[in-house]
């Protein structure tokens, strides 16, 4: 097979004025690159495999989601996006026997060329470099083909091998598993019209016997022509597999076929609108035939896909119990200013925690979002005296359709200064310009014994560097903190502690 085998899912609004009757509507297209190395995978899987008799345990697929964001890291899809559509993608496979889990976690990539233009030789050379090569690889981008409304594609070629998502189709029913039908060999339902809709005013009604490939035979209404012989590695008819009707890339967004095409043999044909792998959108129950389901297991168990299966059994437990958030209280105002200590309470089946805290409750302004594998986590680097609201979602590598809990409500405090630190008798830090590499002197009298962090952050409240745990006891204390090396600036030396935050301006020279 060809490197440049491409399956491209492309949701292009083509707004054309059509003078005829026969008008087909505005619908998604699929663009494709060599399709027929596809279906030819397919036939000779089918050859290869003729005994073949599908599972009846379930067979447990590894997904890398590879999270792509431009080169200053931002612009990344959400993780909770990702967790639905895994849960999507296993609900629409349910019925093979087929079941996907997340392979050691997101891998985030910043990269522009990726990002943008994932299929360029650039790109691809550096996602044959990044993918991972014992997993179904996917690829979640802000562009699949620049400047083009490409939703989704499969990189065929068992040297490739990949599928890249823009990131905006990310949580759509069908675009995923679109595409993974296309990664276990399936051509569309309407192949040889991949590039060119019907259209009586061309291709006539009845149609002709060859599709606009030139080498694809159009299938009969009745699928008399439709050859299913195991025998033959060369099938021509439609998308060779006999279970599935008709179909010259029709389209519709309303689940409905409209039109009045006939076959070669002047009868009219009714294609398939709820079948996964053609073009119509809006339907409620999607499916794949029969025979797409048996062509599904002989590529996943195929020689070539070898290297989808293991010894290794996933955590499947279902997450039934809802997740408990301990603290902060709703609408509680904490007593840090820029961080928050979260807690809650663990659930049964779940391995992970996905955090997310937004200054807006629908999570939609400047998320947060964290990911570990206890009930507490701290987040920094937060705005002083602002709302922020915060939600937990429990899932596991395999099951991720448990719901995020309510979003709670807290406040962080002020910066106080030293005078509103009553404990505090005396305070200096030192010096305020130094050059990069010097060391800060911190000099401090407290009545009290206190635990405290101190931070190195520029204006825009970025982190720089930590130093944590800084224990002062009563009485007088010195403390030395060695700088890393910074570029020259301003910057903030901040002082936490549980009862207010101290904050020293200091210049840094070239």
């Amino acid at each position: 097979m060809g490197n440049k085998t491409w399956s491209i899912l492309t949701l292009l609004f083509l707004f054309t004025a059509i003078n005829t009757v026969f008008a087909q509507e505005v619908v998604p297209r699929c663009g494709t690159q060599d399709l027929e190395s596809i279906k030819q995978r397919m036939l000779d899987n089918r050859k290869a495999m003729a005994d073949f008799v599908s599972p009846r345990e379930v067979t447990y697929v590894p997904l890398k989601f590879h999270i792509v964001a431009d080169a200053q890291g931002k612009g990344r899809i959400e993780e909770e996006k990702l967790l639905d559509a895994l849960c999507q993608l296993n609900e629409n496979y349910a019925d093979q026997g087929i079941q996907f889990y997340i392979k050691d976690g997101f891998n985030y990539i910043n990269n522009n060329t990726i990002n943008t233009k994932p299929g360029t030789t650039t790109g691809i050379s550096l996602i044959r470099d990044i993918r991972r090569l014992n997993a179904l690889n996917v690829f979640y981008t802000e562009q699949t083909v620049e400047d083009q409304p490409i939703a989704a594609y499969y990189q065929g070629g068992l040297t490739l091998d990949w599928i890249i998502v823009r990131k905006i189709y990310a949580q759509d029913e069908r675009v995923l598993t679109h595409e993974v039908g296309h990664y276990f060999s399936l051509p569309h339902t309407f192949h040889g019209w991949d590039s060119e809709p019907w259209d009586p005013a061309v291709h006539g009604n009845p149609v002709q016997k060859y599709a606009p490939d030139g080498h694809t035979i159009n299938e009969y209404a009745d699928g008399s022509n439709c050859n299913p012989d195991l025998s033959q590695d060369n099938n021509p008819v439609g998308d060779g597999i006999c279970d599935t009707p008709a179909d010259y890339n029709f389209g519709g967004n309303d689940c409905t076929y409209k039109l009045n095409a006939l076959d070669p043999d002047g009868k009219p044909v009714q294609p398939q609108v709820n079948n996964y792998m053609n073009y119509f959108f809006g339907c409620s129950n999607y499916i794949f035939t029969d025979g797409q389901k048996t062509e599904i297991q002989r590529s996943l168990l195929s020689k070539d896909r070898d290297y989808l299966r293991s010894n290794y059994q996933p955590n499947i437990a279902e997450i039934k119990d809802p997740v408990y958030l301990v603290s902060p209280g709703d609408q509680e105002q904490v007593n840090r200013d820029r961080q928050v200590m979260l807690k809650w309470q663990g659930v049964s089946g779940a391995d992970f925690y996905l955090v997310e805290v937004d200054r807006s409750p629908s999570f939609d302004y400047a998320p947060i979002s964290e990911i570990t594998n206890v009930d507490s986590i701290l987040i920094q680097d937060l705005d002083p005296e602002r709302n922020y609201f915060w939600r937990v979602r429990p899932f596991n590598e395999y099951y991720t359709c448990a719901d995020a809990t309510p979003a709670r409500r807290f406040k962080t405090a002020k910066t106080v200064s030293v005078q509103e630190l009553p404990f505090v008798q005396f305070l200096n830090i030192y010096p305020t310009l130094l050059h990069a590499n010097d060391v800060i002197h911190v000099e401090l009298d407290t009545e009290i014994g206190f635990d405290s962090e101190i931070n190195l952050i520029d204006v825009s409240g970025r982190l720089l560097q930590r130093w944590g745990d800084q224990y002062f006891t009563p009485g007088s204390n010195r403390k030395t903190l060695q700088l890393n090396s910074i570029p020259a600036g301003f910057y903030l030396i901040r002082l936490q502690t549980d009862q207010g935050t101290v904050v020293q301006k200091i210049i840094v020279g070239g």
